[in-house]
């Protein structure tokens, strides 16, 4: 339910979404018990008094623009997750977040430290945004299992139930060059941007044997990337490859990869035999626009995005019999040949005109399965990779 007043809410409402001009001082007793989920719109800035949110709430989303301090007795003991949009940026102290919280979200505004004891024990994910800067690794719940840091503080030792991190490239390495020790329980890593130098070499002999996932954003452009034995063999996933782009080595990417996504910038021919047989998801970056040969995709490739400035002839013999999903070039014209494969069930158009105003009705683009449908892409490879990662 959406209001812009506090009045008249039914006693049956378990989710409640306040408007974006809402501001009002919420009085205690004035929400029913029955809501579980609460979300502040844009101009909410009011504070809250102890006991003014009901004991039921499990999730609250506190909008842009609130920065009122915080004290116990604000947030109800019943509540699991807690967003702060943006503005947020007061000082915690131990007590205030509830000892039943499982995870917390801060927005760009928030660079105030956080002291020992601030954080419940009970917390599994926490989000930083990359303006937090030396977070001190000894105020982190030993059972976190996610945490997003674009800056740690050196000594660090990371919680060791650690699954999933988020951090910048330069947080990896301390002060006397010796990478950060990543726990064993680590199957996500993403690195964040960084000015940083990154020494490869060391991080990928830090990565732990548990990894099965791996982005490396803008800035991890080092060849040695692109070369055999680097990567670990237990990826399963791995984004934004190749920022550099350079040309890849055969046997670079590790030989059990599933889902890879090529970066932005990635432009070079891929020759026969350099994509893993076990690959079954391919995204190609913004800028891929290289001929492709029979044998330059994998064999076993169900899903194709070839990003939006892929523009080229696609003669037989490239694309798998397996394929079934497939997202052209958005630039590509509809006179641009295509030699479908004869699985393909799903055909994502790209947000060129031409393709949406030609695409169906030219004899190159004939889709030999009766059932096949078309459908217009509304997001961007990025998405689709972070969906591919939940």
């Amino acid at each position: 339910m959406v209001v812009e007043d506090v009045v008249d809410i039914p006693s049956t409402i378990d989710t409640l979404v306040f408007g974006s001009n809402f501001n009002k001082v919420i009085i205690p007793d004035t929400l029913p018990t029955s809501i579980t989920s609460l979300t502040f719109g844009y101009e909410f800035s009011q504070a809250i008094m102890p006991g003014s949110l009901p004991d039921s709430l499990e999730t609250l989303v506190l909008g842009v623009c609130f920065n009122q301090p915080l004290s116990v007795g604000s947030l109800p003991s019943s509540l699991r997750h807690l967003t702060f949009v943006n503005s947020f940026n007061q000082p915690l102290c131990p007590g205030v977040l509830p000892s039943s919280l499982y995870s917390l979200t801060f927005g760009a505004d928030f660079v105030t430290p956080l002291m020992a004891d601030v954080l419940p024990k009970s917390l599994k994910k926490l989000n930083l945004s990359y303006r937090y800067k030396q977070l001190d690794s000894s105020i982190l719940p030993q059972g976190l299992t996610s945490l997003s840091a674009y800056d740690l503080k050196s000594p660090c030792t990371l919680p060791p139930t650690l699954i999933e991190l988020n951090v910048g490239g330069g947080a990896i390495f301390g002060p006397d060059g010796q990478a950060l020790a990543l726990p064993p329980t680590l199957r996500t890593l993403y690195f964040l941007p960084t000015n940083l130098h990154v020494d490869p070499v060391k991080m990928f002999a830090s990565l732990p044997p548990s990894l099965t996932s791996l982005t490396l954003e803008e800035g991890f452009i080092d060849p040695v990337t692109v070369a055999s034995g680097y990567l670990p063999d237990t990826l399963d996933l791995l984004a934004e490859y190749n920022s550099a782009n350079h040309p890849i080595a055969p046997g670079a990417l590790p030989s059990h990869l599933t889902k890879l996504c090529f970066s932005y910038k990635f432009n070079s021919p891929i020759k026969p035999g350099t994509l893993p047989e076990s690959l079954t998801e391919l995204w190609f970056g913004y800028m891929y626009n290289s001929p492709m040969e029979p044998g330059s995709l994998p064999g076993r490739l169900v899903t194709l995005n070839l990003g939006n400035n892929y523009k080229r002839m696609i003669p037989p013999g490239v694309l798998s019999q397996t394929l079934s999903c497939i997202t052209p070039g958005a630039c590509m014209g509809a006179d641009t040949p295509i030699a479908f494969p004869n699985n393909i069930k799903v055909l994502e158009l790209g947000l060129n005109r031409v393709w949406r105003s030609n695409m169906i009705s030219s004899k190159h683009l004939a889709i030999p399965i009766s059932s096949a449908s078309v459908q217009q892409s509304i997001s961007s490879r990025s998405e689709s990779m972070r969906s591919t990662q939940r």
